[in-house]
């Protein structure tokens, strides 16, 4: 039997499930994960803190939420993103550019270029280390 919209496929349907829960230091999105979480107990949960949002001690609400400690017993993975210049993402912003596009834009600075280059590289390796959790190959 096929799930319907809003609820999970059964089990025997499902061959790798990765469910994807962004993570601001807000209650709003802590609030959000618990479900996530629910919603799909055997799938592979990753957690993505976006510090763009605030240091990693501004997840206060995060760090003593029922929330963390269900993601831990569901051995979900935590990523932490790290943040861009809120000048550099405003000005990409506005001018509907994307960050890669960015990198050789006028638009910005020769010191910005570097910055923007210097985070979508660390991001990227970020992400590019939660691959398998994903269930995407190197092919």
């Amino acid at each position: 039997m096929q799930g319907t919209v809003g609820s999970p496929p059964e089990s025997s349907s499902i061959r790798a499930f990765a469910a994807l829960s962004l993570l601001t230091p807000y209650r709003a999105s802590v609030r959000d994960v618990g479900p996530a979480l629910d919603y799909a107990p055997e799938a592979t949960h990753l957690i993505v803190r976006n510090l763009g949002f605030g240091e990693p001690d501004d997840f206060a609400i995060w760090d003593e939420s029922s929330a963390k400690k269900v993601a831990a017993a569901r051995k979900a993975h935590v990523i932490d993103l790290t943040p861009l210049k809120p000048r550099i993402a405003a000005a990409l912003d506005n001018a509907n550019m994307t960050y890669h596009a960015g990198v050789d834009a006028p638009l910005l600075g020769i010191a910005d270029r570097s910055r923007l280059r210097t985070w979508i590289d660390a991001n990227t390796a970020t992400l590019y280390g939660v691959r398998g959790i994903l269930g995407m190959t190197d092919e």
